[in-house]
């Protein structure tokens, strides 16, 4: 509960302000990231442990630990908000469930287009994908005004060279309910571009992708991008792919430039393949895993079995489903035959015709 969380508060905020300050790097992507969130109007002003007790009550407010991690794939730096070591992910319950989509359900759209219009997708019917990115997602859906003793981030202020608290106004990515609070927005969005304007489009979280025909585009994805501007989103223009035959999605190009003969062609989007490989290898060398971890590695394997004869590769997960239930990072048997195939199909020219 919202009480036993707040028990422990003082200890844990005496533990923080008893931390060393992070690297000077870290420093300041951290701060970067965090004064660009206070210029947007997502995060407060930052304000001093005595501040907050004296608006609260000391013991009356929690902080989350706001760190950064280098992503490879998208050679950038990422913050997160560490809501597990604060526990305010462990003060959360949910009865329901998130509902994305997949690369299988594009191939759906397409042949339900195949079918109303009753010829092969070329010429005028030819079919064009794009894909589209919102910004910055989850700072823009408010938290509750019940919750702003908890939805407070902590970081080491480098003007101050102490740690400083600011609260947010919005979802702070590394809380669990926000995944689920932020994914009804882009179901809202679909729901009300597919019935208002019977625009084919999909969203897996903040990527859209959208289907429009060669007589018609780029009608679908401009009229989404109204749709976006008129309940008050935007969409990154970094991020956006162009109506095209090729579009990758979910780690995944669709290729329909062979439509002529009713096909379709899936394969790895480039580097895809190589960096699971990594992935596995790095796992292999640390016999360790954590949940997050196998979590993270089976959401991208089952991204890239759609692009596998028969899916065939989706039968070796129990390890791999097994780990994402794990407490503390571990080792198993199984995880490792797994672990095994997953290496060996990475080495393997993969490609899908449907």
């Amino acid at each position: 509960s919202k009480k036993e969380l707040l028990a422990t508060s003082v200890e844990f905020i005496d533990q923080l302000e008893n931390r060393q300050a992070p690297s000077a790097e870290l420093i300041g992507v951290i701060w970067d990231r965090s004064e660009k969130d206070r210029a947007s109007g997502s995060l407060g002003p930052w304000m001093r442990r005595g501040q907050l007790d004296e608006k609260y009550g000391r013991g009356q407010w929690r902080p989350l630990i706001r760190f950064a991690i280098w992503q490879e794939g998208g050679m950038k730096w990422r913050c997160i908000d560490d809501a597990k070591a604060s526990m305010q992910n462990a003060a959360h319950e949910a009865t329901e469930r998130i509902h994305t989509t997949s690369t299988l359900m594009a191939i759906s759209v397409v042949r339900r287009l195949r079918q109303l219009i009753g010829a092969p997708l070329v010429g005028p019917f030819g079919v064009l994908n794009g894909t589209e990115d919102m910004e910055d997602a989850y700072h823009k859906v408010p938290r509750a005004d019940a919750d702003a003793n908890v939805t407070i981030i902590a970081i080491w202020h480098p003007l101050w060279e102490c740690w400083a608290y600011s609260e947010s106004v919005t979802m702070l990515f590394g809380l669990s309910p926000a995944v689920l609070h932020f994914n009804r927005l882009p179901a809202f969005i679909v729901a009300v571009a597919r019935r208002w304007l019977a625009l084919p489009v999909i969203s897996f979280f903040d990527d859209f992708r959208t289907f429009d025909l060669q007589m018609a585009s780029p009608s679908v994805a401009r009229w989404l991008r109204r749709i976006m501007e008129w309940l008050g989103w935007s969409f990154s223009d970094r991020k956006r792919y162009e109506p095209n035959v090729s579009v990758p999605f979910l780690g995944v190009v669709e290729d329909y430039s062979v439509a002529a003969d009713d096909w379709v062609h899936l394969r790895p989007k480039e580097g895809r393949q190589e960096a699971i490989h990594k992935i596995v290898g790095d796992m292999y060398k640390r016999k360790r895993v954590s949940s997050g971890e196998a979590l993270s590695l089976r959401g991208k394997w089952l991204h890239l079995c759609t692009t596998i004869p028969g899916r065939m590769a989706r039968g070796h997960l129990f390890g791999l489903n097994d780990a994402c239930t794990w407490d503390t990072p571990s080792w198993s048997p199984q995880l490792d035959h797994a672990l095994c195939f997953m290496d060996a199909v990475m080495k393997l020219p993969i490609g899908r015709w449907i």
